[in-house]
């Protein structure tokens, strides 16, 4: 019966916050479809590792986690918009997932959808503005259009957030 299910966090639990949602803490089955997948994965079957996160999701289908892996394995078997719909729904679901908006992010570079794209690499930015690699990804989708002096501009961005990076002044070095 799920009603009487394990919950994540009791009512009384310190860390659950004042009229959050209680979630069903994941079954044993979710957890063996998605152990099983990512074996899969590391075997390089992404059909099967797909079809383990779908049987994991059927139980658990609010999980961004799981939505996030099945985009991948999606994304891996040449099916971006299947994968958008999984992605979208992580985004949603967890909007501060660095994983999630750079897979997503990815997708609509290589779909053609540059302002999406171009979106997606600035929150990555927003929410890890200390972090070289977030300004990297987007200034080599600049790279890609051919736009090197926003490419730069956006390195040039990341070395003020971190002047402590070595690799923003090399990626800079590269580009001169």
């Amino acid at each position: 019966d799920p009603g009487n299910r394990p919950t994540a966090c009791s009512p009384a639990s310190p860390d659950r916050e004042p009229g959050s949602v209680q979630k069903p803490v994941p079954s044993g089955d979710t957890y063996y479809h998605t152990l099983l997948a990512m074996q899969y994965e590391r075997e390089g079957k992404s059909e099967e590792a797909l079809a383990e996160y779908e049987r994991a999701l059927a139980e658990d289908q609010e999980s961004p986690f799981l939505l996030t892996q099945a985009g991948m394995a999606l994304t891996r078997l040449n099916r971006s918009k299947e994968a958008l719909v999984y992605l979208e729904k992580a985004k949603a679901l967890q909007p501060s997932s660095f994983r999630t908006l750079n897979v997503l992010g990815d997708l609509y570079a290589t779909g053609g959808e540059i302002d999406k794209a171009t979106a997606t690499y600035e929150e990555l930015i927003a929410q890890k503005p200390k972090e070289m690699e977030s300004y990297l990804i987007l200034a080599r989708l600049f790279l890609a259009q051919k736009n090197t002096d926003r490419a730069i501009a956006t390195i040039e961005r990341g070395v003020q957030a971190d002047p402590t990076s070595a690799i923003g002044p090399y990626y800079l070095a590269k580009l001169f």
